[in-house]
């Protein structure tokens, strides 16, 4: 079975991800930090290891999310918006721990938390359904 719109966000999150892992490591090789931030590192640093290792933390769980909801039939529309959502929140994500804008990343951060929880909710739902009610 092709999942196309799983293909078109999952594809652009990982490419996302891709570049994280490149600058986080083009930094810490700048900064002589082999792990981490190393043991003396610059705000910059900090930063950026943990916008990288943010997206590692979320970016999964969104992912496999997805797949599951175009495999169950969700609207393509509804996808769209979803997929949409979450990579402007990953963004914003980013933006806003990079200039320390803590208002802006608490708003960020609910593009992110909201899809993921009502995506759980509707793959939950969709075998209670299947399981009890079809």
């Amino acid at each position: 079975m092709i999942l196309p719109i799983s293909a078109l966000f999952v594809g652009v999150l990982a490419l996302w991800f891709t570049w994280l892992s490149i600058t986080t490591a083009l930094l810490r090789g700048k900064y002589r930090a082999e792990l981490g931030e190393g043991a003396v590192s610059p705000d910059k640093l900090q930063k950026v290891v943990r916008v990288h290792a943010n997206a590692a933390e979320y970016i999964p769980v969104l992912c496999i999310i997805f797949v599951l909801l175009e495999y169950h039939g969700t609207r393509a529309e509804v996808l769209y918006v979803f997929g949409a959502v979450i990579l402007l929140g990953r963004y914003l994500h980013q933006k806003a721990l990079l200039k320390n804008n803590l208002r802006a990343r608490l708003w960020a951060m609910q593009l992110t938390i909201w899809p993921m929880a009502i995506g759980a909710l509707v793959l939950i739902y969709t075998w209670f359904a299947q399981t009890f009610l079809f």
